[in-house]
Parts: C-alpha cells; sequence; structure tokens
C-alpha cells in the first residue's frame, strides 16, 4: 500500500524513483497474488492449499471464502468497505481479489510514462517533498486508489497549500 500511495502522490517523500516505486509495487502486487493463491491452491511451500483441505469446518470455509456477506467480521451483517464499495459482501476471495484488481489498476493509471497530473520523474534529485493538491485529491476521486488505500470518499481535511 505504501508503494501505490508513492506512486499517486509522486511526491518525492520516499525518495525513490518512480521508476523503482513502480517496481515495488509489481513485485509487492505479484507476491501478494502469488500469496492468496498458494493459501486456497497449494504451491510454493504450501502442500495442499485450503481448498483442498476436508475437515468438518469446510462449510464455513467455502461460506467464508465463496459466499455472501461477511462472516469473517465481528459485525457481518456490515460488509461496507471504507470507499463505500460493497465488495467484502461477495466472500473473502472477492474482497481479495478485488483488491488485487485495483493494484492493477493503480499500476496502470499511475506507472505510466506519462502520468496525470505531473509529479517527481526519474531525475528528481529529492531536493524538497511537495503534495500535489490535485495529485492528492486521487486519494479520493479514484475508486481503485480508495480500494487500494482503504481511503473514505470523504476526505478528513481540506487540502490546500
Amino acid at each position: 500500500m505504501y508503494n501505490a500511495r508513492e506512486l499517486v502522490l509522486s511526491d518525492g517523500l520516499s525518495r525513490m524513483t518512480p521508476s523503482d516505486i513502480l517496481d515495488n509495487l509489481h513485485q509487492a502486487k505479484l507476491n501478494f497474488y502469488q500469496a492468496m493463491r498458494s493459501f486456497r491452491l497449494g504451491g510454493g511451500e504450501v502442500r495442499t492449499g485450503a481448498d483442498f483441505i476436508t475437515s468438518s469446518n469446510m462449510m464455513d470455509y467455502q461460506a467464508g471464502m465463496y459466499g455472501s456477506g461477511c462472516p469473517w467480521r465481528s459485525n457481518a451483517s456490515d460488509c461496507s468497505l471504507p470507499d463505500g464499495s460493497q465488495s467484502a459482501s461477495h466472500g473473502l476471495n472477492n474482497l481479495l481479489l478485488t483488491f488485487y484488481n485495483s493494484l492493477d489498476l493503480v499500476e496502470s493509471r499511475f506507472g505510466g510514462a506519462d502520468p496525470p497530473l505531473g509529479g517527481i520523474d526519474d531525475s528528481s534529485n529529492f531536493s524538497w517533498v511537495f503534495t500535489s493538491p490535485a495529485r492528492t485529491r486521487f486519494l479520493h476521486s479514484d475508486a481503485a486508489v480508495g480500494r487500494v488505500l482503504w481511503v473514505s470518499k470523504t476526505p478528513p481535511m481540506s487540502v490546500s497549500r
């Protein structure tokens, strides 16, 4: 999430170039997907994925992972997320895939050769940190960014220079 925030804001706070941030985010996204896949299906150091385990609790696992609702929460009747979406109401697997797909969107929207609204570039010497109010608004206006960073639709404070 840190790399996604840095890619969106492009403010120089991390002292990493956009290329380095993008590389780190891409690797983290791949690691997340591999861990999620190994947990469910096995692979890597996981001999048997949870989807293939036979136990008396398998019905609970299937319901939480693939069913409707969000039984893993203390208040299972409220599946809303800070960004206002209901992706958690379709099971934990759907929530994890939504997060992964949102990382993809952040990566493609903000990691290209021509990021929206400028920002630092690979030649920056990081002599200053400047957060652009226009880029900060992406934290609250871009749905994919909100899902990745769990940002509410309402900014907690006004953004000004």
